[in-house]
């Protein structure tokens, strides 16, 4: 037991004693006043049995009164003790709530003042961190989103140039070396698209634009979008929706979930496989994207949604993974209140999506 409990038990102590000596000052009042008189009396009482009753009654009463003097001191004693530390204890729940907690009043030099001084400097020390943290995240949002921005100026100019260059009468090497950058430049701007959009959703004060949308047409309408890339993988498309899936969402910002889950499915599912999407209405809206990926790597699956993360970077380079899709994903569905998860068994990646009515 530290210095702190220790004290806390000695007030707690005094403060039984002192309600102790209370109650027993109280009894030996009722034992003066009433109880002996009483008892001397039994002696020369008519009906014995009637004046032990009573005798036996009052001494029942007296007890609980004793009892009720003795809560009362002790609840007394410590009432504004308690008022305070349920003060505190009030507070610390806040913190479950908002990031850190108020600073607490001081009240007295006891120490319960002392807990409440340390949980002032522990919250102080919380707050400074997280505004640190927050300038931190601030800041890589502005250096990504200002690099982003310096790129895309030169980056269009230089495709431009591609473009131009591609349609002039060159040597087959050389043409080949054009198609080449050109095709590197725009992997590169789309990367700087990607995380133009994830610094977008990242910040704030970013606000989507809700309206109803039926997310099985949505959902039709990205599939039908890669028909001619299943078809180039061998991939079965395999679709079932349902009628009822209207909510209000961001109709721009899902399609591009649904735009993101398929090209993952795409770059890293089996080819002469299936890719299984199912669309259900219930209490929610639950939508499921199912492919073969026997490479996957299992122990990868709670990394996936996290920012710049890439399954294959253990194998061949692949210039169309970003390693932003997934993540600017789950963002969107977040900002939706809805979740995503990730789950891998028998070869069959999963992606589970479930959004509400709202």
């Amino acid at each position: 037991m530290n210095i702190f409990s220790r004290k806390i038990a000695v007030k707690l102590l005094l403060a039984i004693v002192v309600a102790y000596g209370a109650a027993l000052v109280t009894t030996i009042v009722e034992w003066s006043l009433y109880m002996a008189p009483l008892y001397l009396q039994l002696a020369g009482a008519d009906d014995p049995m009637a004046a032990i009753s009573h005798y036996n009654l009052l001494s029942f009463v007296f007890f609980g009164i004793s009892v009720s003097v003795f809560i009362l001191v002790f609840l007394l004693l410590i009432s504004k003790r308690l008022k305070y530390l349920n003060y505190i204890s009030t507070k610390i729940v806040a913190i479950t709530e908002v990031a850190y907690i108020e600073p607490l009043q001081i009240k007295g030099r006891d120490e319960l003042a002392l807990l409440a001084q340390n949980i002032n400097i522990m919250s102080e020390r919380i707050k400074d961190e997280i505004m640190k943290t927050s300038e931190v995240q601030q800041s890589k949002h502005e250096l990504i989103s200002a690099v982003s921005h310096d790129l895309k100026s030169p980056l269009t100019s230089i495709i431009g140039y591609l473009e131009l260059t591609n349609k002039s009468d060159l040597s087959p090497e050389n043409q080949g070396y054009i198609e080449i950058a050109y095709r590197k430049s725009l992997n590169v701007k789309h990367l700087v698209n990607e995380l133009l959009e994830f610094v977008k959703l990242s910040d704030p004060n970013f606000v989507l634009n809700l309206t109803p949308t039926d997310l099985n047409v949505l959902l039709k309408q990205s599939l039908g979008d890669y028909l001619i890339n299943f078809q180039e993988k061998n991939m079965l498309l395999d679709y079932e929706g349902v009628e009822n899936a209207v909510t209000l969402s961001d109709k721009e910002k899902i399609l591009r979930v649904f735009d993101n889950i398929i090209n993952n499915a795409l770059k890293y599912g089996d080819d002469n496989s299936s890719f299984r999407v199912r669309i259900s209405a219930d209490e929610h809206i639950n939508i499921t994207f199912t492919n073969w990926a026997s490479n996957f790597n299992p122990n990868n699956l709670d990394r996936i949604f996290d920012w710049l993360y890439r399954e294959d970077k253990s194998r061949s380079y692949n210039p169309d993974g970003s390693g932003l899709g997934l993540a600017s994903a789950k963002k969107i569905i977040e900002l939706h209140c809805g979740t995503i998860e990730a789950e891998y068994n028998d070869n069959c990646f999963t992606i589970r999506i479930m959004l509400t009515y709202q």
